[in-house]
């Protein structure tokens, strides 16, 4: 690109325009052009890049004006004024993203100038550069470096010195005094007309100056830097129109190329893998085309995990070569995988309420970096019920994965029960003789067991020997149970008295009968009974009799009926010490056949003879 100013009625203000033209791949005409600016008057411009600036000159009593435009987008920034006494605007410089230029509060010379720089992207104010005392104007910036020229105050005397202005440090550093000296900055090198007026190169990293060219360079000659390359006029002879030459000037190249390796950076591990394919972009900056850059191990190499340095060597034309590095670390984010052993149900422990020494087997695992430490917080002792256990599986990076397995703890261990020694009971004319017991039982996990029996302490018990069964659960419906007897004795009975004569073993049999009576008769019943050797003069002892077909088919027995009106019902009543029943076979309704007498005694014991009637 191109720009310049055009002024359609020369030597004279009011109406100035801004051109500029795209000369990619053509040769200079005058098509394509494009007016961007008109004015009263522009006090300078300067173009590089993407960046155009120029100055308005502002109509009379008005301060000049300050514009940018982004020629690739179209933007155009109006930059604000450093403060609010400046007036005209000189010596416009663009490098990079950033404009310099000079400022007094004055109308040309009417003050001190000042030099001040605008960031193009993050905007803002005007920042200093050189500001007062003196007067400074920027002609020619590069990187840190801004070229300044001090003028003195006076309306159109030549600048007198030449300053290269450090904008990190701040420092100044003089280049050359005398009439006119001028120059350009480029990357590490000034090229500068010196006190002499010849042609001198200034080298910022080694403070070394030298001559580019002999002899005088008078007048207002451009110099224009770029890379190793400068351009510049001669007037030759001195102060004569007509003679002014253009040369340049290319210098060897010892300047290293500037490698631009990206910062340290980490990655992680593909899926599955230990290890990653690492792609980055390292570039090369030179005054020069032809640089190039490679990196060892090169952008798309496999890294293992962990840190690698990465080594970039720039390399130029001429054989100078600058290196960076960087580190790239792999870093396993990558969880492990886990499979926890199957759940377990599991019996307590003998006399206990938990389980301990539980083999809860071991869990699955697996890494993309392989080392894989398994751990669970199982306890030592297992209570009763359902555990969690978190198994956890940690890797070599720290990377944890984890999965839970139940263990279940379950009591079939049954109640411990105790039941009372056997117990024996005298004799009673009662039927039942109550019984007071107690049966204990104990648990491994349930504190009071529910103990049951199948006849309750307190019952009353009958003669002969009753089994009670006692049971103990406990709460998870484990049961045991236990026995003891109840034995009775009956009152004594030694059998009927005659005229029957015997009972029970002695009382006969279905084939034998004790006794053979008419049908119709009355047979006297008689007997005694004793209970712990004293007789027994109480109770009520009853009288049955029940008719037998063989020795084994009977039927339903039938009450005795008394012949006498002094017995009640089928009771036997106490006359002289003995129980009589005068047995009336008729009023009994008894038939011819084989008959069996039961005495049933107040106790519940009975007594049988055979007899039959004829």
């Amino acid at each position: 690109m191109v720009a310049w100013i055009y002024l359609p009625s020369p030597g004279s203000y009011g109406s100035h325009q801004v051109w500029v033209k795209d000369l990619t791949g053509k040769m200079w005409d005058a098509g394509d052009s494009r007016m961007v600016d008109q004015a009263y008057g522009f006090e300078g411009l300067d173009i590089k890049g993407d960046w155009l600036a120029w100055a308005r000159v502002g109509a009379p009593g008005n301060p000049d004006e300050l514009f940018a435009e982004n020629l690739r987008t179209g933007e155009r920034i109006s930059i604000p004024r450093p403060n609010l006494d400046w007036k005209t605007v000189w010596q416009i410089v663009v490098s990079g993203n950033t404009v310099f230029f000079a400022t007094t509060a004055g109308y040309v010379w009417g003050g001190d100038w000042d030099v001040y720089g605008f960031d193009l992207v993050s905007r803002g104010n005007p920042f200093p550069v050189k500001v007062g005392p003196g007067n400074f104007g920027p002609i020619s910036a590069d990187g840190d470096y801004v070229l300044l020229q001090e003028m003195p105050n006076s309306s159109y005397s030549p600048p007198r010195n030449l300053y290269l202005r450090n904008l990190a440090s701040g420092q100044d550093t003089l280049l050359a005094s005398g009439s006119y000296p001028i120059g350009s900055v480029s990357g590490n090198r000034v090229v500068y007309t010196d006190n002499s007026g010849h042609l001198a190169v200034y080298d910022i990293c080694k403070g070394q100056t030298s001559l580019v060219a002999a002899g005088p360079a008078v007048g207002y000659p451009p110099i224009e830097l770029q890379g190793d390359t400068v351009v510049w006029t001669d007037q030759r002879p001195p102060a004569s129109f007509g003679g002014f030459f253009i040369y340049g000037y290319k210098f060897a190249d010892t300047t290293p190329p500037t490698p631009v390796c990206p910062g340290d950076f980490t990655v992680n591990t593909e899926p599955g893998k230990c290890e990653a394919t690492v792609i980055w972009t390292a570039d090369v900056r030179d005054d020069n085309p032809g640089a190039i850059i490679e990196c060892v191990p090169p952008s798309g190499s496999v890294f293992p995990k962990g840190t690698t340095r990465v080594t970039c060597t720039a390399s130029d034309a001429a054989g100078n070569t600058a290196a960076c590095s960087f580190t790239v670390t792999v870093s396993d984010t990558e969880p492990p995988t886990i499979s926890c052993p199957p759940d377990l149900t599991v019996n307590t422990d003998a006399g206990q309420c938990s389980a301990a020494g539980v083999n809860l087997g071991a869990p699955s695992v697996a890494d993309n970096c392989g080392i894989v430490t398994p751990a669970n917080d199982a306890p030592a002792v297992f209570p009763k019920g359902t555990t969690l256990v978190t198994w956890t599986a940690t890797d070599s990076s720290g990377n944890t994965a984890t999965c839970v397995q139940r263990v279940t703890v379950v009591d079939r261990e049954p109640p411990t029960l105790s039941c009372p020694a056997d117990i024996a009971l005298p004799c009673s004319i009662d039927l039942l003789v109550p019984v007071t017991f107690s049966a204990s039982a104990q648990d491994n996990c349930t504190a009071q067991p529910i103990v049951t029996c199948n006849l309750p302490s307190g019952s009353g018990f009958p003669v002969g020997v009753t089994t009670v069964t006692c049971t103990a659960t406990d709460e998870a419906g484990n049961t045991s149970t236990c026995t003891f007897k109840v034995t009775r004795a009956s009152l004594g009975f030694a059998g009927f008295l005659p005229p029957l004569g015997g009972a029970d073993e002695t009382g006969g049999s279905f084939v034998a009968p004790l006794r053979t009576l008419k049908l119709g008769s009355t047979v006297p019943v008689k007997f005694t009974a004793s209970c712990d050797g004293a007789p027994v003069t109480a109770g009520v002892h009853r009288l049955q009799l029940v008719k037998f077909s063989d020795a084994t088919n009977s039927e339903e027995p039938i009450d005795a009926s008394p012949q006498d009106a002094a017995t009640t019902g089928n009771e036997f009543r106490l006359t002289d010490g003995q129980w009589h029943f005068n047995l009336d076979t008729k009023a009994t309704g008894m038939t011819k056949g084989i008959w069996q007498l039961v005495a049933t005694l107040s106790d519940g014991s009975q007594h049988r003879a055979w007899i039959q009637l004829k």
